[in-house]
């Protein structure tokens, strides 16, 4: 067998793997699903002071019956690379028991430092600020003992980490049944450098040393520029399931390696065996349920080598790779445990070899002249086309689904000759006597046949007054009728093969197209029966074992109960764009010399058999094959009337769709503005529509198709209505693809494909002055936000301010109005949006929010537009109010961009696409399966409208000022400023304390 055979047959076997994504993802689902509590909850009493402290502090292993386990990979900048690595359940031992908090939902604690992001990617990896993250969750408590529980719990995570944690924010909900009220606590601290260390030597020795977990130690931590970490342990409460409680254990933390990639010119290489040298072999804990890797790349290029093969299908397409390591689920029948020496993927920035690949555009039709009729053969036709500039080889075509019993013919049971059919007539069969007669009788030993045979030779009712024996009367449809042969499938090009036990399918391989060629496969289904015969099927009333109905209905009808692949119609409603599951076409696959993986889909078809009917067959091609990102691009769509019948009132629409490894198009996004009616379209007739539309969309390969729906404008039939003006169900194009390369100036470069907002924030505060400034002075406080990036965006702001948590009184007062509070960009006043001080809080610090001048509360928030290069200037005063250190939180800056980046944790998922122009939700994790806000999005609620119309959604991305630490002491001539994870010493008079966060400077 030559090389590229015993490839391509590598490329089959890869076929059978497509379930196994869907498998994991399951996995992932059970585990998160299975992690939510919906049974009844009882509520418990709570140990209460310093013997719940003391309770706290033992070292506990919590124990999950399932342990997920997998491995990010995200390329960035330069040579750097991310890694996220998440491990869900299994054995973990941690310094605290939170087991006596039988109400806790789940504790998470984030410790991040990544100050550095900015040296190596276009966002923060993790979108939370920098310093310890606590998030606690309770339900069936009081708030009162909420509170106590989460200081407790707060108080043993700060002795044992050496971190000074604040309550910064929280929610309450009081539901009607208290067993159900729900409180989360959000506390922040920063942490020192030694803390920090510290505290990574300590989480390398939670995190199991078998599987993933040894790749993941104190040095890759300790030496990476840019690193976070998250504890979680969730409780698990499925009584009603059967199900016992669970302490579930989850460790997750994120890092980039600076040299992590080997780049040579334009190629790169991704070996996991440099970017986590202690994980040889990559192999899975023993005990996982699932092991995964996988690897999102943000940007387009040529993919030159995969080792091994992905268990996901077009990798080099979707610049997606996953590596299932292991996978056990039992149930499944499905059993997978590899060992690798390690996982390489090797890719050009290069672009040049991309714009050459086969393209081949696959379009069905009928070959047979309708309508069609009794004796007519109803033949399709497939032709396809290399309209690319390489071969295509290995064209694999499959379609349809037919019963095995109906490929050599569907078996229809006719009248026998000279039985004439009375509907009204009944007979009586006697089960004592075994006499079927058509005397009226009556009783528990008759059997009532309704609709019987009068024959016409013998003058009388078939078999009246004759004995039948059981098994006679079982088969008694053999006496009056007799099965003919219609509908046999004639696979002509195609060859059959068995789908499963019951039906089969036809499939055939084209084993090569050369640009500018095409070739045409058919094949048939022969012999229709007449449209006005009846056929005859007895059927035993369900409801009454003494009754039995011989029913007689046309061809027509039976077919249409039975349904088929031919889309025969039935009543519809005349559908203008609302395309609901379009009839498609069928898939097919091919390689290029290389052995690499295409796809297409060919048009569908509604036909209609027993009358005249109009066929509309769809062919969208494009322009070009090959568009820079935002070019225009021309779209035509072939509409051919291939029937006799008018096509009237023809709604159209174009679009483009993402392809999932089983060839469905999992969602349509019809092209905006691009919708079309064409009046009509006679027999015979092509009518061609174009519409141009810049290419602002995924880059890389991608597939373009329309889809319309019409009314065929025959003349109505004499005994079937249904055939007269008929609103056919919407109707799928042919597809084309055209490569999308991003613009030149970022080609050949790590920047991101697509535009997006990098936000810089620079905080000042004025008017400090250490051992002069005290209790009762006023601070100026100054954020400078700045769009250093290339896509205009807009711009929410939140800052909390320190309260003493006993008294709740507020250490730093906000003392300007509301409606003085500065807000300028470039210098020029912004009076459309204002800032907000919300001081009555439950939970946590009073806050401000910047955003449009509306009722923040609201589902939806207004951000402020920010284009390119401006600065928004926001400024106001507070009081100092308290002496001491006074913990100012980090100011949160939300904003977005209408593209994913999907180089973050937040975004790696695979069906990656952009522009955004539909509500994201941001990814399922610890605090969402506990039924509250995830700590890593913000608290402002979400919205979808795009971004044109000013609006900020909080699918977007976080930036954040480092928090301070102001001490206010009088008396002393030096003071310090803990900025973050380091100390600034302050001497002498006016200071200006300026620092900045979550930005690159260009």
């Amino acid at each position: 067998m030559s090389l590229r055979k015993e490839k391509r047959k590598e490329v089959k076997k890869m076929k059978s793997k497509t379930l196994k994504l869907s498998i994991a993802l399951f996995v992932s689902l059970i585990f998160i699903m299975s992690s939510v509590s919906t049974a009844e909850l009882k509520s418990s009493t709570l140990l209460t002071g310093s013997i719940a402290i003391e309770a706290l502090k033992d070292p506990k292993t919590y124990t999950a019956t399932r342990y997920v386990e997998s491995v990010n990979i995200h390329p960035m900048r330069s040579s750097a690379v991310g890694i996220n690595m998440d491990l869900l359940g299994g054995n973990v031992t941690l310094p605290f028991d939170l087991t006596p908090l039988t109400n806790l939902v789940g504790l998470q604690l984030v410790v991040s430092n990544q100050r550095l992001w900015r040296q190596h990617n276009q966002r923060r990896f993790w979108d939370v600020p920098d310093g310890a993250t606590l998030l606690l969750v309770f339900r069936g408590m009081t708030l009162q003992n909420a509170r106590v529980a989460a200081y407790n719990t707060k108080s043993v995570i700060e002795n044992k980490y050496g971190f000074n944690l604040h309550l910064v924010f929280g929610e309450w909900n009081d539901e009607t049944d208290d067993r159900f009220d729900t409180a989360m606590f959000v506390y922040q601290g920063q942490v020192s450098e030694e803390a920090y260390a510290s505290f990574v030597v300590e989480y390398a020795t939670y995190v199991p040393n078998d599987g993933f977990g040894e790749g993941l130690t104190s040095s890759v931590l300790l030496q990476s520029p840019v690193t976070a970490m998250a504890i979680g342990v969730l409780h698990e409460r499925f009584p009603a399931l059967g199900l016992f409680t669970e302490w579930i254990p989850m460790l997750s933390a994120a890092w980039i390696d600076p040299d992590g990639l080997v780049k040579v010119g334009t190629e790169v290489d991704m070996d996991l065996s440099n970017i986590m040298p202690s994980l040889s072999p990559v192999q899975g804990a023993s005990y996982a349920d699932a092991s995964i890797i996988t690897m999102k790349l943000p940007y387009v290029v040529d993919v030159l080598e995969v080792s091994p093969r992905t268990d996901n299908m077009y990798p080099h397409l979707k610049g997606y790779f996953e590596w299932i390591v292991k996978m056990d689920l039992p149930l499944f029948n499905i059993s997978i445990d590899h060992s690798y020496s390690d996982i390489h993927v090797k890719y050009d920035f290069n672009l040049t070899n991309l714009q050459y690949y086969p393209q081949v555009i696959g379009e069905m039709s009928i070959a047979s002249n309708l309508p069609i009729m009794e004796g007519d053969d109803l033949m399709y036709n497939f032709t396809f086309e290399n309209v690319g500039n390489e071969p295509a080889y290995d064209i694999e075509v499959v379609y349809g689904e037919f019963a095995k019993n109906e490929t050599l013919g569907i078996q229809l049971p006719f009248a026998k000759a000279g039985l004439t059919f009375d509907v009204d007539k009944i007979m009586y069969y006697n089960t004592n006597t075994d006499i079927l007669s058509d005397t009226e009788a009556s009783g528990s030993d008759i059997i009532a046949i309704y609709g019987w045979f009068f024959n016409t030779t013998l003058g009388d009712w078939v078999s009246n007054n004759q004995v039948f024996t059981d098994e006679e009367m079982d088969n008694i449809d053999k006496l009056i009728l007799k099965d003919e042969t219609y509908l046999n499938l004639n696979p002509m090009d195609f060859t059959t093969f068995n789908l499963n036990d019951n039906t089969v399918g036809l499939n055939a391989t084209i084993p090569v197209l050369n640009p500018g060629e095409n070739i045409t496969l058919s094949f048939a289904i022969e012999n229709f029966p007449s449209d006005t015969e009846y056929i005859f099927i007895p059927i035993q009333n369900p409801f009454n074992q003494t009754e039995i109905h011989v029913v007689n209905m046309t061809i027509v009808d039976y077919l249409q109960i039975l349904g088929s692949t031919l889309h025969l119609p039935e009543d519809q409603l005349t559908w203008t764009h609302l395309f609901l599951e379009p009839v498609m076409g069928t898939a097919f696959v091919y390689e290029d010399a290389d052995g690499t993986e295409f796809m297409g889909i060919t048009n569908g078809l509604v036909i209609q058999i027993y009358d005249d009917e109009a066929v509309l067959v769809g062919k969208v091609t494009l322009d070009k094959d090959v568009y820079r990102f935002g070019e225009n691009a021309t779209f035509t769509l072939e509409l051919t009337n291939v029937g006799d019948a008018n096509a009237t009132n023809v709604n159209y629409s174009f679009g483009h769709a993402f392809v999932t490894d089983r060839f469905d198009l999992s969602y349509v996004n019809l092209i905006p503005g691009s919708e079309g009616v064409v009046p009509l379209i006679k027999p015979g007739e092509t009518v061609v529509v174009q519409h141009e539309q810049p290419v602002i969309t995924n880059v890389g390969l991608h597939p373009v198709f329309a889809v319309f729906n019409y009314t065929s404008d025959e003349a109505a039939h004499p005994k079937y209505d249904i055939f007269g003006q008929v609103g056919h169900p919407a109707v799928a194009s042919s597809m084309d693809f055209g490569i999308v390369l991003p613009p030149p100036h970022k080609e050949v470069s790590q920047e991101p494909t697509y535009p997006t907002p990098e936000v810089e924030v620079n905080l000042e505060i004025l008017g400090y002055t250490p051992g002069v400034t005290e209790v009762g002075d006023e601070l100026l406080i100054r954020y400078n936000i700045t769009n250093v990036g290339d896509e205009d965006t807009n711009i929410i702001m939140l800052q909390r301010f320190p309260i003493d948590e006993q008294s709740n009184e507020m250490l730093l007062r906000p003392t300007t109005p509301a409606d003085q509070v500065n807000i300028t960009i470039d210098g020029v006043p912004v009076t459309d949006y204002s800032v907000t001080f919300v001081t009555e809080v439950v939970i946590g610090m009073p806050f401000a929010v910047l955003a449009e001048d509306v009722d923040w509360r609201r589902d939806d928030v207004y951000g402020v537009p920010l284009a390119v290069n401006e600065t928004l200037i926001v400024e106001f005063t507070v009081e100092v109010n308290a002496y001491g250190e006074v913990y100012l939180p980090p100011a949160e800056i939300r904003f977005r961009s209408e593209y994913d980046l999907p180089e973050t944790n937040a975004i790696n998922e695979e069906g990656n696409t952009a522009p955004v122009t539909d509500e994201a939700t941001a990814p399922e994790g610890f605090a969402t399966a506990c039924g509250v806000p995830n700590i890593l999005e913000t608290t402002i609620s979400p919205e979808n409208t795009p971004i044109e119309t000013g609006e900020s959604s909080t699918n977007s991305w976080g930036s954040y000022s480092d928090s301070l630490s102001l001490l206010f002491q009088s008396g002393f001539n030096m003071s310090f400023i803990y900025i973050g994870i380091g100390v600034i010493a302050v001497t002498g008079v006016a200071v200006l304390i300026y620092f900045t966060a979550n930005g690159k400077r260009r």
